[in-house]
């Protein structure tokens, strides 16, 4: 029997190349990655990418706040549909 992985396509994977910052701040992090919802990991990923470059504080503020920007995206997605 073998397993397939499906993880949506605007997701990208946790492993790779991880970039580490000055206190040992990693990102992706696949421990705290594996605690959020899908909503949660895609956001985190795509409020990073908006930074050419990252540093600690962008990276603690996205992953302590997951919740918080997965629920912006989710209203936004909403009214973009209702425009």
């Amino acid at each position: 029997m073998t397993q397939t992985m499906i993880t949506p396509a605007y997701e990208p994977a946790c492993g790779g190349s991880a970039s580490v910052h000055n206190y040992g701040v990693m990102h992706p992090d696949p421990v705290l990655l594996a605690d959020m919802t899908v909503a949660e990991r895609g956001a985190v990923y795509r409020y990073l990418a908006r930074f050419a470059e990252l540093d600690d504080a962008k990276i603690f503020y996205a992953y302590g706040h997951a919740y918080e920007l997965a629920r912006k995206d989710a209203e936004r997605g909403l009214y973009a549909t209702m425009a």
